[in-house]
């Protein structure tokens, strides 16, 4: 189960705190929930550290959606 929690993603009781949010090429239907959007998340293993991204519509262009970037923290902090 995903779920967003203050601003941050919560999976299968593991918390992934928001990093930061781009635009990247594609089109993500305006009427999708944001559950629905979330249900489709990826895993992510790359420069920023492993977790999620979330694809959601972008509202003023349908050639880009954001992508939004949720990262699990390092144990320490």
């Amino acid at each position: 189960m995903k779920r967003l929690i203050g601003g941050n993603l919560e999976v299968d009781g593991q918390l992934y705190m928001f990093h930061h949010t781009a635009l990247t090429a594609g089109y993500i239907n305006r009427k999708a929930t944001m559950q629905e959007c979330l249900d489709a998340a990826e895993e992510y293993h790359g420069r920023y550290g492993d977790g999620y991204t979330v694809k959601t519509p972008n509202y003023n262009t349908t050639r880009y959606c954001d992508l939004t970037y949720y990262i699990k923290q390092p144990d320490n902090q």
